[in-house]
């Protein structure tokens, strides 16, 4: 990543290299080699009843050589399991898309005879450092995100008392953690005051976007906004897991800046 931020003026050393000091156990850190040369390190915290993989760096000269999946510490386990973690993460990236919901199935019913299923197919390496690059960039500069393990320790200890089927993961840190800049820009105030040309589309059953976060979201814009309910179920609500009324009512929008008059359910059979 190193590379890329420097050819856009972001990388900050002083406070990558902070970060690691912070952050760094060597008690649990570990040499990689490579025909006897040194080839870099990993850290691999133990938790409660997991491991934290933190500080993962390669030389540059041997990147790319599948080092990051054949190297671990002395002692782990190597090839994956189905544990409890691996279902709940199935589960939460399932849920997104019920396309996904036939692996899901399969992954519950491994889980139930003990077995492991096949990985599913998975796009290309370039599609997923796409995605991976977009969304990070635009998720971890839109606010200053805390970079503390205490505050995400605190937050999952917290999620798993009142949450145990998904055991905190919903509570722990993302890529955002270590991101070493500061936004270019405060966050912005969502408030009621300002120009009524807003239109919210919100699938009923959508586990990514709560429909409950979009009802807070559209109070909190009074009559700037009206909202658009879809009774669908998954993530991404216009043109991919929505329905054809909610569809043609968003399109209208992008195209005339016409909205409905008021909030609007639009049901499966809505021909409105």
């Amino acid at each position: 990543m190193r590379p890329d931020l420097e050819r856009l003026g972001r990388y900050d050393g002083h406070r990558v290299r902070q970060r690691l000091r912070d952050g760094f156990s060597p008690q649990h850190t570990s040499v990689i080699t490579t025909n006897g040369a040194f080839a870099g390190s990993v850290t691999l915290r133990p938790s409660d009843d997991a491991h934290w993989l933190e500080h993962f760096y390669l030389s540059p000269e041997v990147q790319g050589r599948g080092l990051g999946s054949a190297e671990r510490p002395p002692g782990q386990p190597g090839p994956p399991q189905l544990d409890g973690n691996a279902l709940r993460q199935t589960m939460l990236t399932s849920l997104y898309d019920p396309d996904d919901y036939p692996t899901l199935a399969k992954t519950i019913r491994a889980a139930l005879r003990g077995t492991v299923p096949p990985a599913p197919e998975a796009p290309p390496e370039s599609v997923l450092q796409n995605i991976a690059a977009v969304g990070v960039g635009t998720i971890c500069n839109d606010v200053d995100w805390p970079d503390s393990a205490a505050h995400y320790q605190q937050g999952v200890d917290k999620s798993r008392a009142e949450y145990p089927l998904t055991a905190g993961m919903p509570r722990g840190p993302m890529v955002c953690a270590a991101w070493p800049f500061q936004p270019k820009e405060p966050a912005v105030r969502v408030t009621d005051r300002g120009p009524s040309n807003i239109l919210l589309v919100q699938n009923e059953r959508d586990v990514a976007t709560p429909l409950s976060g979009a009802l807070k979201l559209r109070r909190a814009l009074g009559d700037r906004a009206v909202m658009v309910t879809v009774n669908s179920t998954g993530h991404d609500a216009y043109l991919a897991n929505g329905n054809a009324c909610g569809d043609r009512t968003v399109s209208r929008f992008l195209a005339t800046g016409e909205r409905p008059d008021r909030d609007t359910y639009c049901a499966w059979f809505n021909a409105a």
